[in-house]
């Protein structure tokens, strides 16, 4: 991603052209003489030549032509490096120092085991004394003008490595199962800052997955996250983990609830002396209701034995996979009455609640993307929350999480 700035300055001397690494799009100009320590990172090509020879890079190439004009051009080939020059690569914290070859950057990198993910780019300064590239998911740079000018903000997606599926979590217990599942850290959360997005990426059975933290709980926040996941992966799919309330006597602790149909109970119209419930509902898509008929719901044995052999603590006995309607709300509940009320007036057979599945599926929804929710039972609403979900709650976490993970490959194939 980057971001166009505003700056003002007097022309400098001398211009420098600027290019993008192979496969990576061009973001613009630097007309600084040498990037400096006070100047931002800038995805540029420098050279100590006035005149830049860029004809067989690839991708939109700007250089000067002598004047203050800038020309942009299309090659074919990537940048290639002379062989015999001190190279020096930083990447996540971390500094690389090798020779060049008669290799291209790509080359390079793939040679010091640097794979840039989808989000990060590239910067490659080619200087007297060798060269330096730069790994980064964020670049600024700088126009320097004769006139003070105001340029729109632009963020851009490299879509080399596409996004299988968006796995999103709402709360940070959920979130330590999730990563303790895919063998993450989150010392290495990243923060993609024009969406507003906490994530990690992992590769899991193939699949591309990242992983988006919401900052609160409930709806709206739901609803933000995931919209604004879609707008920054473009994934093929979007998932949610984590845990809910169940319905005392029709649902056991550690039972897997994926939902069929999601509704929102809080919806509706408040008379002087009742309430007209007018819940909106959003069913799942129907590959992915027969994925969950036919992968899970009829293996749900097997499945927890799985669940179990991973788990690192004591799981609970007798689970099952259940496939039916959940309630999102507005609240933590922890009343059995919301149970009693939302079966008299909305479904009859509800048995699970959350605060966040019914929006996750609506902002799927509108953005055409299909979504699949499971959450695992971690109490039962009934006043003994905290009692509950003090035992639960980390089997509930780690369950939904890898009930989605291990089964997201099959996953795709149900996806039309």
């Amino acid at each position: 991603m980057f971001e166009r700035s505003k700056k003002a300055a007097s022309n400098l001397k001398r211009l420098i052209a600027v290019a993008a690494v192979p496969a990576l799009s061009v973001l613009a100009i630097s007309l600084s003489p040498h990037p400096s320590n006070a100047d931002a990172h800038a995805l540029y090509v420098v050279s100590d030549e006035s005149y830049l020879r860029v004809d067989e890079v690839a991708g939109d190439v700007f250089l000067t032509d002598g004047s203050a004009s800038l020309v942009s051009r299309q090659g074919g080939s990537e940048l290639a490096l002379a062989s015999g020059r001190t190279v020096t690569v930083t990447h996540q914290d971390l500094t690389f120092s090798t020779v060049s070859r008669q290799e291209t950057v790509t080359e390079l990198l793939a040679r010091l085991d640097v794979r840039p993910s989808p989000l990060e780019m590239v910067s490659v300064a080619i200087l007297d004394n060798g060269i330096e590239i730069i790994v980064n998911s964020e670049f600024v740079f700088y126009e320097h003008i004769t006139n003070t000018t105001e340029h729109e903000t632009v963020y851009q997606y490299n879509s080399s490595k596409p996004v299988d599926a968006v796995l999103q979590i709402a709360v940070p217990d959920e979130k330590r199962r999730v990563y303790q599942f895919l063998g993450l850290s989150e010392e290495n959360d990243k923060y993609l800052k024009p969406y507003g997005l906490s994530y990690q990426e992992a590769t899991y059975q193939k699949m591309h997955i990242v992983v988006v933290s919401q900052v609160f709980m409930g709806m709206a926040e739901a609803a933000r996250t995931t919209t604004a996941a879609i707008l920054a992966f473009h994934p093929k799919l979007v998932m949610m983990a984590g845990i809910c309330a169940g319905k005392e006597g029709e649902t056991k602790l550690g039972d897997l609830i994926i939902a069929n149909d999601v509704f929102d109970y809080s919806t509706g119209k408040l008379f002087q002396d009742a309430l007209e419930h007018r819940p909106p509902h959003r069913p799942i898509a129907g590959g992915l209701a027969s994925f969950v008929n036919n992968a899970l719901v009829n293996h749900s044995e097997m499945i927890f034995a799985k669940i179990n052999e991973k788990f690192h603590g004591e799981p609970p006995s007798g689970c099952k996979i259940r496939f039916t309607s959940m309630g999102s709300g507005p609240w933590v509940v922890d009343t059995p009455q919301i149970f009693t009320d939302i079966r008299s007036h909305i479904v009859g057979n509800c048995i699970a609640l959350d605060m966040e599945a019914y929006a996750v599926a609506m902002a799927a929804d509108q953005m055409n993307v299909p979504w699949i929710i499971a959450k695992s039972v971690q109490d039962y609403a009934n006043g003994e929350k905290s009692k509950t979900e003090a035992k639960s709650r980390a089997y509930a976490a780690f369950s939904s999480a890898y009930l989605l993970c291990e089964y997201i490959s099959k996953m795709m194939t149900y996806i039309g």
